[in-house]
């Protein structure tokens, strides 16, 4: 088997202590709510202090995400994860999908530190593992999971948030940092789905260079008989994986993607519904518009009349799309430093 098992000397009775001390050393950092972007992007740190239910829908990068503080539900598909303080996310594709934040307040902020996954730097860590087998390269499982984060995941991230709150602001030391991460991430047991959509030849790798291509062509009418030929796989197998990876079929996935992006679209560049159904691939207002409200409960211009004074910000994923928090510079190394 070249499952390896947590390679950790550290104990997991120990993530309860972790936390507190870096929940205490994050407060320091980041006195109010805002973002912090280091290693040119790849690491994202979050305080947010407001409960709610985004009034817009997400498209979830390949990333690992770690809860500090708080509660995150999560609805892709026909799953659903709620991850709590010492939890970590992993989704391994481009997944559709809409999130609620709990337990969160000024006086006790949540926080989440997201990993957008580097594939170079990730295959060069999986070359140094025992490779996967040909069961575990035929099978497939869901890309997204939820599970505990190890001491040793978790420490790690506490000598980043040390170089952070130390001035450091150049990525050799952060992408040391990430490299070592990546090593426990892909030796623990949540990070299998990484390996195998990550490795040539396995069946989720041939799923995730589909998806690739539905996210770079979504406005297109795509066959998916077509889309299966492309990846060397009959349609039927196709079908069988896709849904093991994404929990969607290839059709939900991409009218998934159109309608997302509409609601985006509608909300913080402010289109109307037609040009927005019409810029995601749709040659019909009234085809759109049954089709959002099914998926969403409720017509696009409700949306739109409801979020124009409320801003959307996801604290897990992207970058505000109507509000702009403060991002880590100077003036905010200076103020940790004080």
């Amino acid at each position: 088997m070249s499952d390896l098992g947590q390679i950790s000397s550290f104990d997991n009775s120990d993530v309860n202590k972790l936390l507190a001390a870096l929940r205490t050393n994050l407060c320091r950092a980041m006195p109010q709510e805002m973002k912090v972007e280091l290693c040119g992007g790849h690491i994202l740190i979050f305080r947010f202090e407001h409960e709610h239910k985004c009034s817009n829908a997400s498209i979830y990068k390949p990333m690992i995400t770690f809860m500090i503080n708080g509660q995150k539900t999560s609805a892709i598909g026909d799953s659903q994860f709620i991850y709590n303080a010492g939890d970590i996310f992993i989704s391994g594709v481009d997944i559709p999908a809409q999130f609620m934040v709990k337990d969160v307040s000024h006086e006790q902020p949540g926080f989440s530190v997201s990993i957008y996954i580097d594939p170079a730097m990730l295959q060069e860590i999986m070359s140094q593992l025992p490779p996967l087998n040909q069961q575990e390269l035929l099978n497939s499982e869901f890309s997204a999971n939820s599970d505990r984060a190890t001491a040793a995941e978790i420490l790690t991230l506490s000598r980043i948030v040390d170089l952070y709150t130390n001035g450091v602001n150049y990525d050799f030391p952060y992408s040391l940092l990430l490299k070592e991460l990546y090593f426990y991430v892909l030796t623990a047991k949540h990070g299998m789905s990484l390996r195998k959509i990550f490795t040539n030849g396995a069946q989720d790798y041939k799923i995730a260079k589909a998806i690739h291509y539905l996210r770079e062509n979504f406005r297109d009418d795509v066959a998916i008989e077509n889309l299966a030929g492309m990846v060397y796989m009959a349609v039927p197998t196709f079908y069988k994986h896709f849904k093991q990876v994404t929990a969607m079929s290839p059709l939900q996935y991409l009218k998934r993607l159109r309608l997302y992006e509409a609601k985006r679209l509608m909300i913080s560049n402010s289109l109307t519904a037609a040009a927005a159904g019409y810029e995601v691939g749709y040659s019909s207002e009234q085809h759109f518009s049954r089709d959002y409200k099914k998926l969403f409960g409720r017509p696009p211009l409700q949306d739109i009349k409801e979020s124009t004074f409320v801003p959307y910000h996801n604290p897990f994923t992207d970058a505000p799309a109507n509000v702009e928090l403060p991002v880590n510079n100077e003036e905010t190394a200076a103020m940790i430093q004080a």
